[in-house]
């Protein structure tokens, strides 16, 4: 600036090497400070750009989060129905008292698709932002609902979907005594009668009420799992719903 160099020159000229070597200090001060300004300026312009960012992001994370409880929670509706209906089925003690399609209809195993939501946690995930201010304890529950609750949800459901479809083969493949009419234009060789005979008759083998009674078991495992997560995510939607309204 004109008015500095001004004062440098005078200086310089009229050989006083004390006050310049002052002058030039304070200079030196006065950039400096310029410098560490403009960063925290930069700092926090920084700061303020993350937690824009950041909120928009949980706010999407919000909405799945809900989503995923509703989902959880009509899967829990189904399992309480599809468990109360199996029980009563194992512990019947006259299969006679049923028609054919109702014997057919309770051997299906019970699998459901979970499809949770996790695209906004994401974009958290991958925009680089490593300091989360008033967020901090909130995205540390929602890192321990994504990278551990949701994949050992994930690694038991796939264990379990391969046991059903192992399960279906007994009945479809490896059992020789009933046949399954599959359409209802499709030809078969034994008639009701005999058809609901021998299905009795195979639905009173041990196989078939191991797998029956292992069905069970493996839904009401489930059940209690999803009851507990859904418990957490309710917890978890509470939280960032008042986080998010102090924003």
């Amino acid at each position: 600036m004109k008015i500095f160099r001004k004062i440098r020159f005078d200086l310089l000229t009229n050989s006083n090497s004390g006050k310049y070597l002052k002058y030039a200090i304070g200079e030196i001060v006065l950039v400096v400070i310029g410098i560490l300004i403009a960063l925290q300026i930069n700092l926090w312009n920084e700061k303020r750009k993350s937690h824009t960012i950041l909120t928009t992001n949980l706010e999407g994370v919000l909405r799945e989060l809900k989503a995923d409880s509703t989902r959880i929670g009509q899967i829990l509706k189904n399992y309480k129905e599809v468990n109360k209906n199996r029980k009563a089925f194992i512990n019947e003690t006259d299969y006679h008292n049923s028609n054919l399609g109702q014997l057919e209809n309770n051997l299906e195993n019970f699998s459901k698709e979970l499809n949770l939501e996790y695209s906004y946690f994401k974009k958290i995930q991958n925009s680089g932002i490593t300091e989360f201010g008033v967020y901090e304890n909130v995205i540390e529950g929602l890192i321990y609902y994504y990278d551990t609750d949701l994949p050992y949800l994930n690694k038991i459901t796939a264990t379990f979907d391969e046991q059903v479809t192992r399960e279906d083969e007994f009945w479809r493949y490896e059992q020789n005594t009933y046949e399954f009419n599959y359409l209802d234009s499709l030809k078969t060789y034994q008639s009701d009668k005999i058809a609901k005979m021998n299905l009795i008759k195979l639905l009173k083998s041990p196989t078939a009420r191991n797998i029956l009674k292992i069905d069970l078991r493996r839904n009401l495992f489930m059940a209690n799992l999803l009851s507990k997560l859904q418990f957490r995510l309710k917890k978890m939607i509470l939280k960032l719903e008042k986080i998010l309204e102090e924003k």
